[in-house]
This record gives C-alpha cells, structure tokens and sequence, in this order.
C-alpha cells in the first residue's frame, strides 16, 4: 500500500492538464488505493489511525526527496 501511494502522490505532482492517460492512470489507482484501504479497515487489518498515520509518514518521506532533488 505505501508503494501504491508513494506512486501515486509521484504522478499527481507531475501530471499536467494534458496528459489524459496520466490522470486515468492517477484516478484508477487512486480509487485502488482508497477502496484497499476501506477494506484494511473494515476487515480489521488496520486501524484508521494506523493508515493516517502511515500516510503522513509518506508524506514526509516524499517531501524530503522532493527537497534533496531540488537542493541536490
């Protein structure tokens, strides 16, 4: 799940209005992810609390990358 979403928050970041096959893309993986992550709760394999919190990790991580290529 952290891959799928890594990726996605990748390609929304790059994407332009343009670039149709790419906001399909996006979309489809993005209705993934949000559906997977609706089951992981509902069937208990994560709390909503560990997913936030997973997703912030994300975040942070991707922020930081974002930073080192930009000031690399």
């Amino acid at each position: 799940m952290k891959e799928r979403y890594a990726d996605y928050k990748q390609k929304q970041q790059q994407e332009s209005a343009q670039n149709v096959d790419s906001i399909l893309d996006r979309v489809t993986g993005e209705e993934k992810y949000y559906s997977t992550k609706t089951q992981a709760i509902k069937n208990g394999w994560m709390t909503k609390e560990e997913v936030v919190k997973l997703e912030h990790q994300i975040d942070s991580t991707m922020t930081k990358n974002e930073k080192g290529i930009i000031n690399g």
